[in-house]
């Protein structure tokens, strides 16, 4: 079973982890929109 309190491999906690990860597909999804932008004149 899972302990409660168990750390994630990288951050050193699951809220840093989280945020670097919904901050990841922000920017994903903002290079995406630009780049269909530009090449879709």
């Amino acid at each position: 079973m899972m302990d409660e309190h168990e750390r994630p491999p990288v951050f050193g906690s699951w809220r840093r982890l989280y945020t670097a990860v919904v901050i990841y597909l922000a920017a994903v999804i903002v290079l995406f929109t630009v780049f269909t932008k530009v090449f879709n004149r």
